[in-house]
């Protein structure tokens, strides 16, 4: 039995895209099939990218075209020895990705409400078991000069409301 080179999660997956993309073993779509195989990956690691997808398949075609090459980590990692392109991939996908919070939080209505008021929402007409979730739009005065802004709600579905003490359960929105 062959020992394995990169015994990390974040070499083997470096391994992956630069083999697939390097090596073509496919007529068409290397690139994109080596991105896919890395989210995959990532993902079986508990890991999601902290970049945009389309950031992240930039970076797949500069791995194609050798562009990382100018980077400096990349020439310390030439300095250093054997495969500085594994490494350097390793190491970006190290620092471009996050672990996946798979934690269990609790939240109640009235922190659902506190957080969704930060964004624009809020949580309005609690009656009969049910509270409507809209967003909130000021609405200008004439010219935007007088009188007051007022708050426009513009109504977006409706959830379960058992009252704001109670915690939030997952189940789908019904409109």
């Amino acid at each position: 039995m062959v020992p394995l080179r990169w015994t990390d999660g974040f070499g083997i997956a470096a391994t992956l895209l630069y083999g697939i993309i390097k090596d073509h073993p496919f007529i068409d779509a290397n690139k994109r099939t080596a991105f896919l195989s890395v989210l995959f990956l990532l993902q079986k690691m508990h890991r999601c990218p902290k970049i945009t997808h389309k950031e992240l398949e930039d970076f797949t075609v500069k791995v194609s075209e050798d562009a990382f090459a100018k980077a400096r980590r990349y020439a310390k990692l030439v300095k250093k020895g054997d495969d500085p392109e594994i490494r350097y991939i390793a190491y970006f996908l190290r620092k471009n990705t996050r672990q996946i919070d798979k934690r269990f939080y609790v939240v109640t209505y009235k922190e659902l409400k506190s957080i969704l008021h930060r964004y624009g929402f809020d949580l309005v007409n609690p009656k009969n078991n049910y509270i409507d979730i809209t967003r909130r739009e000021k609405s200008g005065s004439i010219l935007g000069m007088f009188g007051e802004k007022k708050t426009k709600h513009f109504k977006l579905g409706q959830i379960g409301f058992p009252g704001w003490t109670k915690q939030v359960c997952t189940g789908r929105v019904i409109t």
